[in-house]
Protein backbone atom coordinates (compact mmCIF):
# COMPACT_ATOMS: atom_id res chain seq x y z
CA UNK A 1 0.00 0.00 0.00
CA UNK A 2 2.80 2.42 0.90
CA UNK A 3 4.51 1.70 -2.44
CA UNK A 4 1.35 2.51 -4.41
CA UNK A 5 0.83 5.71 -2.46
CA UNK A 6 4.43 6.77 -3.07
CA UNK A 7 4.11 6.04 -6.79
CA UNK A 8 0.88 8.06 -6.95
CA UNK A 9 2.54 11.00 -5.16
CA UNK A 10 5.50 10.90 -7.60
CA UNK A 11 3.21 10.84 -10.64
CA UNK A 12 1.08 13.72 -9.36
CA UNK A 13 4.22 15.71 -8.52
CA UNK A 14 5.62 15.14 -12.01
CA UNK A 15 2.35 16.27 -13.61
CA UNK A 16 2.08 19.38 -11.43
CA UNK A 17 5.70 20.33 -12.09
CA UNK A 18 5.23 19.95 -15.82
CA UNK A 19 7.79 17.18 -15.93
CA UNK A 20 7.81 14.71 -18.76
CA UNK A 21 8.19 11.09 -17.78
CA UNK A 22 9.65 8.85 -20.50
CA UNK A 23 10.79 5.28 -20.71
CA UNK A 24 14.38 4.75 -21.90
CA UNK A 25 12.99 3.52 -25.24
CA UNK A 26 10.97 6.72 -25.70
CA UNK A 27 13.94 8.92 -24.80
CA UNK A 28 16.37 7.21 -27.16
CA UNK A 29 13.88 6.98 -30.03
CA UNK A 30 13.41 10.74 -30.18
CA UNK A 31 15.93 12.29 -32.51
CA UNK A 32 16.81 15.89 -31.95
CA UNK A 33 18.73 16.23 -35.21
CA UNK A 34 18.89 19.88 -36.20
CA UNK A 35 19.42 21.75 -39.45
CA UNK A 36 22.63 23.50 -38.44
CA UNK A 37 26.30 22.80 -38.18
CA UNK A 38 27.85 19.36 -38.37
CA UNK A 39 30.61 18.18 -36.02
CA UNK A 40 32.36 14.86 -35.57
CA UNK A 41 32.60 13.36 -32.09
CA UNK A 42 34.38 10.30 -30.71
CA UNK A 43 34.69 8.77 -27.24
CA UNK A 44 37.79 6.79 -26.27
CA UNK A 45 39.02 5.12 -23.09
CA UNK A 46 42.04 3.24 -24.51
CA UNK A 47 44.33 4.59 -21.77
CA UNK A 48 42.59 2.20 -19.39
CA UNK A 49 43.93 -0.75 -21.42
CA UNK A 50 47.46 0.04 -20.15
CA UNK A 51 46.19 0.52 -16.59
CA UNK A 52 43.81 -2.40 -16.05
CA UNK A 53 45.54 -3.14 -12.74
CA UNK A 54 44.30 0.27 -11.48
CA UNK A 55 40.72 -0.18 -12.70
CA UNK A 56 38.08 -0.67 -10.01
CA UNK A 57 37.03 -4.27 -9.70
CA UNK A 58 33.94 -5.14 -11.72
CA UNK A 59 34.39 -2.42 -14.36
CA UNK A 60 36.39 -4.56 -16.81
CA UNK A 61 33.29 -5.38 -18.84
CA UNK A 62 32.70 -1.67 -19.59
CA UNK A 63 36.09 -1.25 -21.30
CA UNK A 64 35.88 -2.18 -25.01
CA UNK A 65 38.71 -4.42 -26.28
CA UNK A 66 40.10 -1.56 -28.39
CA UNK A 67 39.13 1.20 -25.93
CA UNK A 68 36.79 2.84 -28.44
CA UNK A 69 33.37 3.64 -27.00
CA UNK A 70 32.25 5.67 -30.02
CA UNK A 71 34.07 5.80 -33.35
CA UNK A 72 34.07 9.19 -35.10
CA UNK A 73 30.40 10.01 -35.49
CA UNK A 74 28.80 13.02 -37.19
CA UNK A 75 26.05 14.95 -35.42
CA UNK A 76 24.12 17.98 -36.61
CA UNK A 77 23.59 20.65 -33.97
CA UNK A 78 22.16 24.14 -33.61
CA UNK A 79 24.54 26.94 -34.56
CA UNK A 80 25.17 27.91 -30.92
CA UNK A 81 25.96 24.37 -29.72
CA UNK A 82 28.69 23.48 -27.26
CA UNK A 83 30.96 20.47 -26.82
CA UNK A 84 28.53 19.28 -24.15
CA UNK A 85 25.67 19.44 -26.67
CA UNK A 86 27.68 17.28 -29.09
CA UNK A 87 28.34 14.70 -26.36
CA UNK A 88 24.72 14.70 -25.22
CA UNK A 89 23.35 14.27 -28.74
CA UNK A 90 25.86 11.58 -29.74
CA UNK A 91 25.22 9.63 -26.53
CA UNK A 92 21.48 9.87 -27.03
CA UNK A 93 21.66 8.71 -30.65
CA UNK A 94 24.01 5.83 -29.80
CA UNK A 95 22.39 4.85 -26.47
CA UNK A 96 25.54 5.55 -24.47
CA UNK A 97 25.10 6.28 -20.77
CA UNK A 98 26.71 9.45 -19.39
CA UNK A 99 26.42 11.56 -16.25
CA UNK A 100 27.39 15.10 -15.39
CA UNK A 101 27.17 17.60 -12.58
CA UNK A 102 26.77 21.33 -12.65
CA UNK A 103 24.77 23.81 -14.68
CA UNK A 104 25.32 26.44 -17.35
CA UNK A 105 29.03 26.88 -18.07
CA UNK A 106 30.10 24.73 -15.13
CA UNK A 107 29.13 21.28 -16.42
CA UNK A 108 31.57 18.54 -15.48
CA UNK A 109 31.40 15.11 -17.11
CA UNK A 110 31.49 12.56 -14.28
CA UNK A 111 31.15 9.40 -16.33
CA UNK A 112 30.60 7.99 -19.81
CA UNK A 113 29.63 4.38 -20.56
CA UNK A 114 29.80 3.58 -16.83
CA UNK A 115 33.44 4.69 -16.54
CA UNK A 116 33.77 7.52 -14.03
CA UNK A 117 36.32 9.87 -12.57
CA UNK A 118 38.59 7.90 -10.24
CA UNK A 119 37.51 4.55 -11.78
CA UNK A 120 41.12 4.01 -12.77
CA UNK A 121 43.05 5.77 -10.01
CA UNK A 122 43.11 9.18 -8.30
CA UNK A 123 44.22 11.00 -11.46
CA UNK A 124 41.62 9.50 -13.79
CA UNK A 125 38.57 10.99 -15.46
CA UNK A 126 37.19 12.43 -18.67
CA UNK A 127 38.70 15.30 -20.66
CA UNK A 128 37.82 16.68 -24.04
CA UNK A 129 39.60 18.31 -26.93
CA UNK A 130 38.46 20.23 -29.97
CA UNK A 131 40.50 19.77 -33.15
CA UNK A 132 43.23 18.18 -30.96
CA UNK A 133 43.44 21.22 -28.65
CA UNK A 134 42.39 20.93 -24.99
CA UNK A 135 40.31 24.00 -24.05
CA UNK A 136 40.71 25.51 -20.60
CA UNK A 137 36.94 25.84 -20.14
CA UNK A 138 34.23 23.32 -19.35
CA UNK A 139 32.62 21.48 -22.23
CA UNK A 140 29.40 23.48 -21.87
CA UNK A 141 31.30 26.75 -22.22
CA UNK A 142 33.08 25.86 -25.47
CA UNK A 143 31.13 27.01 -28.54
CA UNK A 144 31.61 24.72 -31.52
CA UNK A 145 32.10 25.70 -35.14
CA UNK A 146 30.89 23.82 -38.20
CA UNK A 147 33.33 21.02 -39.03
CA UNK A 148 34.93 20.78 -35.57
CA UNK A 149 36.19 17.44 -34.28
CA UNK A 150 35.29 16.74 -30.65
CA UNK A 151 37.02 13.98 -28.71
CA UNK A 152 36.14 12.85 -25.20
CA UNK A 153 39.12 10.95 -23.81
CA UNK A 154 39.60 9.06 -20.59
CA UNK A 155 42.81 9.87 -18.76
CA UNK A 156 44.45 7.75 -16.08
CA UNK A 157 47.20 10.32 -15.41
CA UNK A 158 45.62 13.80 -15.17
CA UNK A 159 45.86 14.25 -18.95
CA UNK A 160 49.53 13.35 -19.44
CA UNK A 161 48.60 10.06 -21.12
CA UNK A 162 46.32 11.78 -23.66
CA UNK A 163 48.51 14.75 -24.59
CA UNK A 164 47.23 17.27 -22.05
CA UNK A 165 49.79 17.33 -19.30
CA UNK A 166 48.72 19.57 -16.44
CA UNK A 167 51.28 22.27 -15.70
CA UNK A 168 49.33 24.31 -13.15
CA UNK A 169 49.33 27.30 -15.50
CA UNK A 170 46.47 28.75 -17.55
Amino acid sequence: MKTRLLLLVLIVTAILCGCSVQTPEEYYSESSQKDGMEVTISINCSTILNNMDMLESGLESYVPNDGVILKPYKVTLDENATAYDALSEACKQNKIQFEYTGTNADIYIEGIANLYEFSCGQLSGWEYCINDVFPSVGCNAYDLQDGDTVKFLYTCDLGADIGNEFTGED
